[in-house]
């Protein structure tokens, strides 16, 4: 059978499967997928060493996003001397809801067993050291994945979905295409894989032309939606004020999904912002902030729903010349209050985009202390709650800022300086502690 009378088979790698914008296939992108494959036949090809991965890594993912619930409603049990009961799924309820996702997807499901050939082969390439693997990166499972896509393609065309730089040509995933010595390989089978570093991109490849849609008007709408709400944050943040969006730099791709009448969207909007941190002094310049998501588009009544961010990321130039970045992921769960009422509940988790990566968060302190003038304008006992930031900064990351009150309550070392509303009261107020942790990290990422 030639490459062309191949049925389509789409191979996800767990990279994408645990995306927010892709989660389970369950959202706007993963409908407009099973809709292209259900529309010609196509399938989604799930290697077992795949599915063992994804199953645990969404397990692990789900727990993660349940304590972060459980911080914040500790947070607004602090502020407000009292919180609504609720209740959030156990490790259990993952993994059947994980299990129950996969039964509903297989009839679309070609699942592939691990096998002792996949993993012979699979270590043969560990000890020739091509790609996925490198001189000093063994990758088994990555080895054992392409094995499974290449036993696939002898009965399918193959399109590969992975984030992961390994599959890449020069190890590069912004370049879609195979690592050269995986397309030889396949050249030499006569077999057809093509890759792709997102869901998004392989859609265009694989569906027709949608209807034409007034795209900025679109862009507008999905920016009302959004204009008082996430977006905001990052900006304000690290000093930064939104003052206009830039709808040419904007974009906006449609695809077709299952619901009849509604196209999946994924947008990104981009934002001019003024330095607002260094007002008077040398400023920050070229700043831009740029919205990624997805939503659904109900054609015939132009409204939008689902919108789902995906991250926010804002660039910028510093007053010596060198660019400057900051970034935040989205998360989102739905829990249950009171018993029966259901909210959703979405929270933002930083990308670390610090400009000298290769040290490590003691040296990072260390170096913005000989440099920084920071505390000087801080009392006494201010500093002192400022340290103990740092010093927690050292022990476990930037995720010490992201729940101001929750780790205040948490650390014992804050305890000597009263209660959250006590340390609060030594800055004024919460806004002022929030905008010194927040310069202070600006600056610990500028090192």
């Amino acid at each position: 059978m030639s490459a062309e009378q191949k049925p389509i088979c789409v191979v996800i790698d767990t990279n994408i499967w645990l995306q927010e914008s892709s989660l389970l296939m369950r959202t706007a992108m993963g409908s407009a997928l099973l809709y292209i494959l259900k529309q010609s036949n196509g399938k989604i090809g799930l290697p077992e060493i795949i599915e063992e991965e994804l199953t645990r890594n969404i397990v692990e993912n789900g727990l993660k996003a349940i304590e972060q619930i459980n911080k914040g409603f500790k947070s607004i049990e602090v502020i407000m001397g009292f919180r609504d009961s609720y209740e959030v799924p156990n490790k259990a309820q993952l993994e059947a809801a994980v299990k129950e996702r996969l039964t509903d997807l297989e009839d679309v499901i070609i699942g592939l067993f691990f096998t002792f050939e996949h993993a012979k082969s699979a270590l043969r390439r560990i000890n020739e050291k091509t790609q996925p693997n490198g001189d000093k990166n063994q990758q088994f499972k990555d080895s054992a994945i392409w094995e499974a896509i290449l036993e696939l393609s002898d009965s399918h065309t193959i399109y590969f979905i992975s984030d992961d730089n390994a599959f890449f040509k020069n190890r590069n995933k912004q370049t879609e295409e195979l690592a050269d010595n995986l397309l030889n390989e396949c050249n030499k089978m006569g077999a057809k894989v093509s890759i792709y570093n997102n869901i998004a991109s392989c859609l265009k490849a694989l569906q027709q032309d949608v209807p034409s849609l007034d795209y900025s008007n679109i862009i507008l709408t999905i920016d009302n939606l959004i204009n008082s709400g996430l977006r905001r944050e990052l900006a304000t943040e690290i000093g930064f004020e939104i003052t206009t969006l830039a709808v040419e730099k904007s974009s906006l791709s449609a695809f077709f999904t299952e619901i009849n009448g509604k196209l999946a969207l994924i947008f990104e909007l981009c934002y001019h912002c003024i330095d607002i941190q260094n007002n008077g002094e040398i400023e920050r310049t070229e700043a831009l902030l740029r919205a990624k998501g997805d939503c659904l588009y109900e054609i015939d009544t132009q409204k939008i729903s689902d919108i789902k961010m995906d991250r926010e990321r804002i660039y910028w130039v510093e007053p010596s010349g060198e660019a400057g970045r900051r970034g935040v992921v989205y998360a989102s769960a739905t829990i249950t209050i009171g018993g029966s009422e259901q909210v959703n509940y979405t929270f933002r988790e930083p990308v670390d985009f610090i400009r000298s990566p290769d040290l490590d968060r003691k040296k990072r302190v260390d170096k913005f202390r000989t440099k920084q003038d920071f505390f000087k304008q801080y009392s006494t006992q201010q500093r002192a709650i400022l340290e103990i930031f740092l010093e927690k900064y050292i022990e476990t990351g930037f995720s010490v800022f992201q729940n101001i009150i929750g780790s205040i309550i948490k650390y014992p070392e804050f305890a000597q300086y009263g209660d959250a509303i006590k340390i609060i009261t030594l800055f004024g107020e919460q806004e002022k502690l929030e905008k010194a942790l927040n310069q202070l990290q600006n600056l610990l990422y500028s090192v």
